[in-house]
């Protein structure tokens, strides 16, 4: 997780890291072990929510242009953990939603993209006088 940033909208944002290659991070990101079993996956989710940012905002202190929410700060922080099977299919529902989602985003930019080719095009042959 993120503890440390001078944009405030990446203090607490958490990723998901894969392998055990030996790490080592600065100070400014934190490895998160939580009290009861959570699939890393769903925490990683679950920190993109409204409550979990919120939490993040409200606990985060500035100073010198660095904005900081602490260890103590973050161990505050209390939420309804489902049980395995429920997260399991949590992510399960979810990584099919953002997989659609990103396969539409890349239709979106592909179709603007042959937009802005064929206005060029368009463009090029009114300046030729072939239209």
């Amino acid at each position: 997780m993120i503890r440390v940033n001078g944009s405030k909208t990446n203090v607490g944002r958490q990723l998901l890291v894969k392998n055990n290659k030996g790490w080592s991070f600065c100070d400014h990101i934190i490895r998160i072990q939580f009290e009861v079993f959570c699939l890393p996956n769903y925490m990683v989710y679950f920190s993109k929510t409204k409550e979990y940012i919120d939490y993040v905002q409200d606990n985060m202190v500035s100073s010198a242009g660095q904005n900081t929410i602490s260890r103590k700060g973050l161990s505050n922080l209390s939420l309804k953990v489902p049980t395995l099977p429920e997260q399991v299919e949590i992510i399960r529902i979810l990584d099919i939603i953002i997989e659609k989602e990103n396969k539409a985003k890349q239709a979106a930019e592909a179709v603007l993209e042959q937009i802005n080719l064929l206005k060029k095009s368009i463009l090029a042959r009114a300046f030729r006088g072939e239209l």
